[in-house]
């Protein structure tokens, strides 16, 4: 059996904060270091612009999910840790890529399915760990 993710227990609740495509989020213009969320009305206020159309995305290519400060987190599936990062913009995130292929979409070529965890606050597990 695999090793698992030593994170802790999964996330409770869970809450989504963004959905595939959806496109909630604004970046200041002038430093592009601030994000914000979208006005009730749906627009970026002045001086922000849409994240995602900024980097030439027609929306955010993910699903969002939170967690508390430190709550710990499991992997989605079994698989292996690719790549561990930590940038300043988005900290510490760890990528993992399935074990199984599955067909998407109909099409008959087999994929891995590739979950990255970002904002992290540690983490217990090495490139090339079987998780």
């Amino acid at each position: 059996m695999p090793e698992r993710l030593k994170l802790g227990k999964p996330i409770t609740p869970l809450v989504v904060m963004q959905r595939f495509g959806e496109d909630l989020a604004c970046v200041d213009t002038a430093t592009r270091t601030k994000c914000i969320a979208r006005t009730p009305n749906g627009t970026c206020p002045d001086g922000y612009e849409s994240l995602y159309a900024s980097a030439g995305l027609k929306g955010h290519n993910g699903l969002d999910l939170m967690a508390s400060e430190k709550q710990p987190v499991y992997a989605a599936t079994d698989g292996t840790v690719y790549e561990l990062v930590s940038e300043k913009e988005r900290g510490i995130g760890v990528e993992i890529v399935s074990k199984e292929y599955y067909v998407l979409d109909g099409v008959a070529k087999p994929y891995c399915v590739k979950t990255r965890y970002w904002h992290l606050h540690s983490y217990t597990v090495e490139p090339g760990q079987k998780i």
